[in-house]
């Protein structure tokens, strides 16, 4: 066997996990709650957002190192890149 084969199959079965992560618990977004209220709460294996898991993927974003003008546009690159949190710091 191949190097390279070994990293095909592994690489085949994560992308199947994530299809089938994708296909078992439906995202709860903004857009799905807007203006509702909505409960974060969460168990032993995952967050949930109004009783549903979901699996949070974020990225950082130092907003000092940005002008303001530019905060919509980094957010919806984030959005766009699959992002569903961010981090960021709180200067005191």
């Amino acid at each position: 066997m191949d190097l390279n084969d070994s990293y095909l199959k592994i690489e085949f079965v994560f992308a199947g996990i994530s299809l089938w992560t994708n296909r078992v618990t439906s995202p709860v977004t903004y857009e799905n709650v807007r203006g509702t209220p909505y409960n974060v709460s969460y168990d032993p294996r995952a967050i949930t957002i109004n009783g549903v898991r979901t699996m949070l993927i974020s990225g950082a974003i130092h907003y000092p190192r940005s002008t303001p003008g530019m905060w919509p546009y980094i957010m919806k690159m984030a959005k766009n890149q699959g992002l569903n949190t961010v981090q960021t710091y709180v200067f005191w």
